[in-house]
């Protein structure tokens, strides 16, 4: 299966989806944001993509959260 992204470039690729995630997660957050999500027009599993693009391009969580690879530890926050 293959989806398409598109970047604020402009850039278009074509992306193959195969892997599956199992999660758990507090079913009144997913509730929510699947309500907020289903507004924005963006399905859960596209989010969750996007989610682990910006890590691996960061290497950094959306919590501050960073690691930094020339020392090989997680750095908190500042």
């Amino acid at each position: 299966m293959y989806t398409h992204m598109r970047y604020p470039s402009g850039e278009v690729i074509a992306v193959q989806k195969s892997a599956t995630l199992n999660l758990r997660v507090d079913p009144e957050v997913k509730r929510s944001a699947e309500s907020v999500l289903a507004r924005l027009g963006i399905s859960t599993s596209t989010t969750v993509d996007m989610f682990l693009r910006q890590v691996s391009l960061t290497g950094a969580a959306p919590s501050g959260a960073r690691y930094q690879r020339r020392r090989g530890r997680l750095m908190s926050a500042r």
